[in-house]
């Protein structure tokens, strides 16, 4: 997975992340903000938000919004 700016991804806890912002940094080039807490956190191209190992931070996959229920 290759992060991208305006997309929003979910990490390991389930909570979701949208990339504000990429710079030009080696190491964490992407910034994203918890749309829940409005915290923010630095991520590698992959998602990654250690330089080595697992972390419940990581990015895992791009968040998809839960399908509305229709009622009968």
């Amino acid at each position: 997975m290759k992060l991208e700016v305006g997309k929003k991804y979910v990490n390991k806890m389930g909570e979701v992340y949208r990339i504000t912002d990429r710079f030009d940094f080696e190491y964490f080039p992407f910034q994203g903000i918890n749309i829940e807490t409005m915290m923010t956190e630095t991520f590698q191209d992959d998602g990654k938000w250690r330089l080595s190992g697992d972390s419940l931070n990581d990015l895992v996959s791009e968040y998809t919004p839960p399908k509305e229920e229709t009622k009968a």
